[in-house]
């Protein structure tokens, strides 16, 4: 049985399986992204990924599973990748500043 404790005001608000269901990803009201490792179980967290500046609504993995996109009511949505032992993301942003002179 995996249990986590958060604060009682936190809630999930988006999860997402790996392709095959190894790993699932969650997101919710405290800005965090969090990977878990579910199969084989025990389910075990992995890491957290901050980035966000407001709620995590939406979580997908790509279909080779090698990574996932993130989206937040901040306006920015973010591509997550493994490499060099640590997870990177490139964001995408909703919201573009227009230049002065357009």
């Amino acid at each position: 049985k995996f249990v986590e404790k958060r604060k009682p005001s936190d809630q999930l608000l988006c999860s997402a399986f790996s392709p095959g269901g190894s790993f699932l990803v969650t997101g919710g009201t405290d800005h965090v992204v969090r990977i878990y490792r579910v199969n084989p179980p025990p389910a075990q967290q992995i890491d957290e990924l901050e980035g966000h500046t407001d709620q995590v609504l939406s979580a997908l993995f790509s279909h080779r599973g090698d990574r996932f996109l993130t989206g937040s009511h901040d306006g920015t949505a973010r591509v997550w990748q493994f490499q060099a032992g640590r997870w990177e993301s490139d964001v995408l942003s909703l919201y573009q500043r227009k230049d002065k002179n357009d």
